[in-house]
């Protein structure tokens, strides 16, 4: 079962966008993106960009269903575009360009 994350609520599959990281327990890079997304997605406020955590080495099967071939990976689910980054989001500019694209914008 996916991970949900730290004062999140749970990721509706019917809703969209959704996001999830895909990371490996052990992996020094995926406790990195976790770390920044975390920090990233501060700047929105709590609520408003749901998001899960799952684990490949618990859930092989449903990284397999969103095309993951490496840990850390971000998949932003969405009908009109989904959208993957591969690494340790210190690319924060890349991570906030997935939300726009999905219609999220930072408040101002």
């Amino acid at each position: 079962m996916a991970e949900q994350a730290r004062g999140q609520t749970a990721v509706d599959p019917q809703a969209a966008p959704a996001l999830v990281l895909y990371v490996s327990p052990d992996s020094h890079a995926s406790l990195k993106a976790r770390t920044n997304l975390a920090a990233i997605l501060e700047r929105y406020g709590p609520a408003r960009v749901p998001f899960e955590v799952c684990d490949v080495s618990r859930e092989p099967s449903r990284a397999e269903a969103d095309r993951i071939l490496f840990t850390p990976t971000l998949v932003l689910k969405a009908k009109a575009s989904p959208a993957w980054i591969v690494g340790d989001l210190s690319n924060h500019e890349a991570v906030v360009q997935l939300l726009r694209t999905a219609g999220i914008e930072e408040p101002s």
